[in-house]
């Protein structure tokens, strides 16, 4: 067991790092700040948005909200385990530096920039499959009337 931690090296400890800070800062923060956008803007509430009521605070969209963000930590430490050794500066610096970088690409994912490159890479390859197996299947078909 001891050789299996010692080969894990940093990963256990970014694991728990992300999802307890993801946790903290994206699911008790998010809340904290969720209040504070409410209390200042009068016009949103009772309004439907991602599934909830806006105004409303339940156990449930709490506790969703608190382990979508745990789990986005702990694929935020995984990521910063696997990347840091290609990452400039060190230490508090370091830090700062992945966290921006992750702000400004999922910013670049969310605002479709990512799109063409996720097009060619991902969803070209399926639709070029599914158009020969079309294909295929039709001259299958055709050829047994």
């Amino acid at each position: 067991m001891a050789r299996l931690w010692g080969r894990l090296g940093a990963l256990p400890s970014g694991l728990f790092a992300g999802a307890f800070f993801g946790a903290l800062i994206g699911g008790i923060g998010g809340r904290i700040i969720m209040r504070i956008v409410f209390l200042i803007d009068k016009d949103t509430r009772g309004a439907e948005a991602a599934g909830g009521t806006i105004g409303e605070f339940t156990l449930g969209g709490s506790f969703s909200l608190f382990v979508v963000c745990m789990i986005g930590g702990v694929l935020g430490g995984a990521l910063y385990v696997g990347l840091r050794r290609w990452l400039p500066w060190s230490g508090l610096a370091r830090g700062v530096f992945f966290g921006l970088l992750l702000m400004f690409t999922l910013r670049f994912a969310q605002n479709g920039l990512l799109d063409p490159i996720i097009d060619r890479l991902f969803l070209r390859p399926g639709r070029l499959e599914a158009a020969a197996k079309r294909r295929h299947d039709l001259q299958r078909n055709h050829g047994r009337r």
